[in-house]
């Protein structure tokens, strides 16, 4: 993690080298060396930004673009989610991905440092779940996997894997998430030290729900001339959370956190201060500084967001727990 910290300094203070003011703010790639990430790019005659290193100070980063088809008129805004997720992260002590803007030719999107060494290889939820086929993706599933791993020989802390999960779940319900999958909550296996822990989180693009903004009840017109139809209601991020999230499963995963947290002190507090600590302006100022331009009407719907969650959490924290609710997790997770 201090390399990482060294290289996105090194990226800060010579971004004059890498600057293209005829584009946008950020990182220049063009002048910089690149790697094959995948063996056969080595046999490509294109080489596509994900499957290069941009080599910066010595070390690999990836160039993450978002000019894909999928979604493209909200690339703006996964920009500014992913940013504006990684300070969020920080104010919580989330580990996750570091990012800054950056473009090459005509592309733009983020550069972020490889976080692996070289003895070291990403394992997908996916992948980890693979193990027994019976298991699903939730925090008892997780935690047979691991305990199957252990018995292979492979030293897992599986108390602090579920806890770190746990705080991906509280940062995704409080953010909204729409995609967060089996395929970007990911651990990491270390080779030379036989053990598996928790990688650092990213992929927070679809943040806020962005990826169900266009829809049929809504005005078909763009993000921010949908957002004025609401942003003078007091009440329009309650309105657009209603229409554009599955209701009951979320208040279902909030109660399930809550109750998490009422039956552990460590989770307990964990979710307390994240509440207390995360500060949704603080994050816009914070990418602002970037030189990245964030729309007010942007503005108003992270911060309805952030508020209505935040507010949610807080009201199912309020409410007792009964006994049976909590058993299962003394019997299957906390106990470990």
């Amino acid at each position: 993690m201090c390399d990482i910290i060294k290289t996105m300094k090194y990226l800060l203070k010579n971004a004059e080298k890498y600057m293209n003011s005829h584009l946008c703010r950020g990182i220049y790639l063009n002048n910089l060396k690149t790697e094959p990430r995948v063996q056969e790019e080595k046999k490509s005659k294109s080489v596509k930004m994900g499957n290069v290193w941009f080599i910066v100070n010595g070390k690999k980063c990836l160039f993450k673009t978002y000019d894909g088809k999928y979604k493209k008129e909200l690339k703006n805004l996964r920009i500014i989610n992913e940013l504006i997720c990684c300070e969020l992260c920080n104010q919580i002590n989330l580990s996750h991905a570091t990012y800054l803007p950056a473009h090459h030719s005509k592309k733009q999107g983020l550069i972020t440092p490889n976080f692996l060494s070289d003895n070291q290889k990403i394992i997908t939820l996916a992948k980890l779940l693979e193990i027994d086929n019976t298991l699903e993706n939730n925090l008892v599933d997780i935690n047979s996997a691991l305990k199957l791993y252990e018995k292979c020989g492979i030293k897992i802390n599986t108390k602090q894997i579920i806890f770190d999960l746990y705080k991906i779940l509280v940062f995704d319900a409080l953010t909204l998430q729409t995609d967060r999958n089996n395929y970007n909550i990911n651990f990491i296996y270390d080779k030379t030290q036989n053990t598996i822990f928790g990688a650092p989180l990213f992929d927070n693009e679809f943040a806020f729900n962005i990826d169900n903004i266009f829809d049929d009840e809504l005005p078909p017109s763009s993000f921010n001339s949908l957002l004025k139809n609401y942003s003078q209601s007091s009440k329009f991020a309650t309105v657009l959370s209603e229409r554009l999230v599955n209701t009951k499963t979320y208040f279902n995963n909030i109660k399930a956190l809550c109750n998490l947290a009422k039956a552990n002190p460590e989770y307990y507090k964990f979710l307390t201060s994240a509440l207390k600590k995360l500060n949704i302006t603080k994050a816009i100022i914070f990418v602002e500084k970037m030189g990245i331009e964030i729309s007010p009407e942007y503005k108003q719907y992270l911060k309805g967001i952030i508020s209505g969650t935040k507010r949610m959490f807080t009201i199912e924290l309020s409410k007792p727990t009964y006994a049976e609710d909590l058993q299962f997790l003394n019997d299957e997770l906390l106990k470990n």
